[in-house]
C-alpha cells in the first residue's frame, strides 16, 4: 500500500513540474546566480541591502509556492487515473508483443516455385533444350516450430472452370502407384519444421501435339474412373490451396499455358 501511495505522490509531482517545465539542471544556473549576489554583497558589507533584497525574493516566491502547492494537490487527484491509464497502455502494449510472438510461433505452410529451377521445372529427360515430357510442380514448406500432420494440397479453382471435380487432391512427387484401384495415391503427407515436399501440378507429353495438359490429381480407388484430368491446350488460371491438419491454410494463384511452340508453361501470379 505505501507503494501505491508513493507512486501517487511521484506522478503528481512529476505531472506539476512538467507544468512548469522543470529539471534537474533548472536549479544549478539559478543557484549560481544567488550566489554569486550573496558573495558580492558580502564582500561589499552590503548586509542591509542583502537582507531586503532576501526579502524581496520571499514575496516573490510565496504566490509560486502557492501556485505550486495547489498544482500539486490537483495533480495528486488525477495521479491514480494518469497511472491507471498508463498502467493500462502498458498492458496492451505487452499483449500485442504477446500476440506478435503467438502468430509467429503458429504452424505455417508456405508454398514455394522457383521457375526454371528443379525439380519444379522438370522434364523427361532432365534438363532437355526440345520439346519433351514436362512436368511443373510446388514446393508445400513447414514455416513454423511445430510437425505439421494431415497435410494435403488441392487444386481449389481453375478459370476457366473445366472441372465439375473441384476442389481435388494434387499428388506428392514420385508418388505413382502402377495400379490407383487398388493402390491409390497418397492423399496426406506430414511436415516436420523447415521441411518441404514437392507437389506436382501439371504436365505435357510436349512430343505429342495432339497431348492434352494433365493435371496430377492424387486418386483414390475407384473413385479415380469417373475423374477427368486432362484439359485442352488454352490459358488457365490456377488457384492451389495447401492445408494442416492446425494452422492456417494458405494459397496461391498460378498461370498454366502452352506457348505457340508446343512449350508447357507456368507461372506465379505476384
Amino acid at each position: 500500500m505505501f507503494a501505491y501511495y508513493y507512486s501517487v505522490v511521484c506522478e503528481a509531482f512529476r505531472q506539476t513540474r512538467a507544468l512548469f517545465e522543470w529539471s534537474g539542471k533548472t536549479f544549478i544556473p539559478i543557484g549560481m546566480y544567488l550566489l554569486g549576489v550573496y558573495v558580492f554583497y558580502r564582500a561589499r558589507g552590503l548586509v542591509a541591502t542583502l537582507n531586503q533584497l532576501a526579502d524581496n525574493i520571499l514575496l516573490l516566491l510565496i504566490p509560486a509556492a502557492f501556485t505550486f502547492s495547489l498544482l500539486l494537490i490537483i495533480n495528486l487527484f488525477r495521479a491514480p487515473f494518469l497511472l491507471m491509464r498508463k498502467t493500462k497502455l502498458e498492458i496492451q502494449s505487452l499483449s500485442q508483443e504477446v500476440n506478435g510472438l503467438r502468430k509467429e510461433n503458429l504452424p505455417r505452410l508456405a508454398i514455394r516455385y522457383e521457375s526454371g529451377q528443379e525439380p519444379f521445372d522438370h522434364t523427361e529427360p532432365a534438363l532437355a533444350s526440345r520439346r519433351a515430357f514436362h512436368i511443373y510442380r510446388i514446393g508445400i514448406e513447414n514455416c513454423g516450430n511445430q510437425k505439421l500432420t494431415n497435410c494435403s494440397v488441392k487444386l481449389h479453382g481453375m478459370k476457366p472452370g473445366l472441372n465439375v471435380y473441384l476442389p481435388m487432391t494434387l499428388k506428392q512427387k514420385s508418388d505413382n502407384p502402377s495400379d490407383v484401384l487398388n493402390l491409390p495415391h497418397k492423399m496426406t503427407f506430414d511436415l516436420y519444421p523447415e521441411e518441404r515436399v514437392e507437389i506436382d501440378v501439371a504436365c505435357l507429353d510436349e512430343t505429342n501435339p495432339n497431348s492434352e495438359i494433365r493435371l496430377c490429381y492424387a486418386l483414390e480407388g475407384h473413385r479415380s474412373l469417373n475423374v477427368a484430368d486432362e484439359i485442352p491446350r488454352e490459358e488457365y488460371e490456377l488457384t492451389i490451396r495447401a492445408y494442416a491438419e492446425i494452422g492456417q491454410n494458405t494459397e496461391a494463384r498460378f498461370k498454366l499455358w502452352v506457348d505457340s511452340e508446343g512449350y508447357l508453361r507456368f507461372q506465379r501470379f505476384l
